[in-house]
């Protein structure tokens, strides 16, 4: 069973393809993932190959009523997936009559591969991207490579490429000048063929204030993906990002809420909803919605990272540490040593914030480790000098963690020194 869209009172709003993977292969009420997703409709489909034909049985559901709105079944052959999708939601729009204009009727019918082997190469690529693991990302890039051997000319491939490498950096997988440039080189191939492709456009964003601190390019970047597509919850969950690091909290807020409205059951979305929370101090409503998260996945690792440092805000250091050992155990990612010995630093533990320090030297004879995390370690110890010798190397390598200078509170200790305003000045961050 696949959900595929939401009717609403002003078109069809496609729900992301990470939240439909999580549906397939699986026995499930159509009225529960209609409630799960906050849609009135869903679109259902089974694929069954029989020698050389194919049969799409397709039905749309309104799951407000329990009954069939539209059903159909097509002969084809395999090479025909793709032109009977187009098909499908022709007839879905026929049949319920939606008012579309030209562009909005396009958008939902546009195929950007006509090769069915491309496109699913792409759509396993997007799914192992969503799972934010360092395995993940390397399978997915993987995946867009060998769509677009398929189809050179496949934009979102591209943009799915870019998407990946603009994370590789964060989650200690790839330093960031080897991860950005190839980053911003996919996004501006996918805007060759297509320069009005929204996730191009937010993937360029992306790596525009994260690794250039090229703060006015990324925001004409962000809106004018939302401008080619309100729906892309990427896009509003990405530009949330940014006008948090940029301390427009209220802004950010009604951006990632709005992403969270399109995508509900994403996880990445709905841990970055606490992050966002955790940066603007709101501390009890952070942990809130990163409980929340875990209770949707308990193996999701950035989901304990961020209700760990905000138990440690609150100085519930017992808890934050129960959450970085539990994601210690499901990732081996840097952030979990560093902030578990930051913790025992804020606890009276020197001894073992010394010892994650070490243990971080040793992580990077085989990883990327950012010296922004042994910055944080040292602000707990409360060694300045070292902190600040830390953040600039940090500085010098363009570490997309020195973007959170100006709202990371694990710097807090630093603030008061000048050092720090300067470093806040050279990543281009708002005074």
């Amino acid at each position: 069973m696949t959900p595929a869209q939401e009717i609403s009172e002003t078109g069809p709003r496609i729900v992301p393809r990470g939240t439909v993977f999580r549906y397939k292969n699986k026995d499930v009420d159509p009225q529960k993932v209609g409630q799960d997703l906050g849609v009135r409709a869903i679109l259902t489909g089974r694929v069954l190959q029989r020698g050389q034909s194919m049969i799409v049985q397709a039905e749309l559901v309104d799951v407000t009523r329990n009954s069939e709105l539209w059903g159909e079944e097509y002969n084809r052959t395999p090479s025909d997936l793709l032109s009977v999708q187009k098909e499908i939601s022709q007839e879905i729009m026929d049949k319920l009559r939606l008012k579309l204009s030209g562009e909005q009727k396009s958008k939902v019918t546009k195929n950007y591969t006509d090769n069915s082997e491309a496109y699913h190469l792409y759509l396993q690529g997007r799914y192992y991207w969503n799972k934010r693991t360092p395995e993940g990302l390397k399978r997915g890039i993987d995946l867009f490579n060998q769509s677009l051997e398929k189809d050179p000319g496949y934009a979102l491939a591209y943009a799915g490429l870019a998407d990946s490498y603009d994370v590789l950096s964060f989650y200690s997988v790839m330093p960031p000048a080897e991860a950005y440039p190839k980053a911003k080189d996919a996004a501006k191939k996918a805007l060759e063929i297509d320069p009005n492709l929204a996730e191009a456009h937010t993937s360029l964003g992306y790596a525009l204030w994260n690794y250039d601190w090229d703060w006015t390019g990324a925001e004409r970047e962000n809106r004018r993906a939302l401008e080619l597509n309100p729906n892309y919850a990427s896009g509003h969950h990405w530009y949330a990002l940014m006008l948090s690091i940029l301390a427009r909290h209220q802004e950010a807020e009604r951006e990632i809420e709005r992403a969270l409205e399109l995508d509900s059951l994403s996880l990445i979305i709905n841990s970055k909803v606490g992050a966002i929370r955790y940066y603007a101090r709101e501390y009890d409503s952070a942990i809130d919605q990163l409980k929340r998260t875990i209770e949707m996945e308990k193996n999701f690792p950035l989901a304990h990272l961020y209700l760990g440092l905000a138990y440690q805000q609150k100085q519930q250091h017992t808890l934050a540490i129960s959450e970085f050992e539990a994601g210690m155990k499901l990732s081996k990612n840097p952030w979990f040593v560093a902030a578990l010995g930051e913790a025992e630093a804020l606890g009276g533990n020197k001894n073992a914030a010394l010892q994650a320090l070490r243990q971080l030297d040793v992580m990077r004879r085989d990883s990327f480790v950012s010296p922004y995390l042994d910055a944080t370690l040292y602000a707990g110890l409360g060694d300045r000098d070292n902190a600040f010798k830390s953040l600039n190397k940090a500085l010098g390598e363009r570490s997309d963690w020195m973007v959170y200078l100006k709202v990371d509170p694990a710097l807090d200790p630093l603030r008061s020194d000048p050092r720090f305003a300067e470093l806040v000045r050279k990543v281009g961050l708002p005074q």
